[in-house]
């Protein structure tokens, strides 16, 4: 009888542990941290072979109720330059988020020319307005625009690598 109950303990035991080591290296090169650089409205934001400019939010006037509660527009002008020697292509730019708390918003509403943001030609400069509707109380609110992480995947894998998820947002 003891016997036995040592075998069935012994078993567990090795199940345990090789859970636990597969557990550990399926998890081994998670990033456990967050970096999230901070940029203020007109700084140049470099994304390795382009720069980002956000040059300015407007709120609209008029508001809209939907859904219970009162709508405003809200319009992101942007401006990036291809800083290589050849063509890239940054159209992924129109899915940046704004956000107000856990109020996230994303938008392909606007006026951008999407196939010169496919084919940014080299020293070339494209003018991004994106319109996001944002509930009329978070006008009043601290928000931030998250810059898409597949505009400068270089910069994040370099930052995942030493353990960190690296993002850009700027603080409207």
């Amino acid at each position: 009888m003891n016997r036995k109950r040592f075998l069935v303990l012994l078993f567990v035991i090795v199940v345990v542990a090789a859970y636990s080591a597969r557990v550990y290296a399926v998890n081994k090169g998670v990033a456990k941290e967050y970096s999230i650089e901070s940029f203020a409205v007109g700084d140049e934001i470099s994304l390795g072979n382009a720069v980002l400019t956000v040059e300015d939010v407007r709120y609209g006037e008029e508001t809209e109720e939907k859904y219970d509660q009162e709508w405003i527009q809200c319009t992101v002008t942007m401006g990036l330059e291809n800083t290589s020697e050849e063509a890239i292509s940054k159209a992924k730019v129109i899915e940046t988020k704004l956000a107000y708390g856990r109020d996230v918003y994303q938008t392909n509403q606007g006026n951008f020319d999407i196939n010169a943001l496919l084919n940014i030609e080299p020293g070339k400069q494209e003018k991004i307005e994106l319109t996001y509707e944002v509930k009329a109380e978070d006008q009043q609110g601290q928000g931030k625009l998250y810059i898409v992480q597949d505009l400068y995947p270089e910069l994040v894998e370099k930052v995942y690598k030493q353990g960190k998820r690296y993002g850009i947002a700027v603080d409207l």
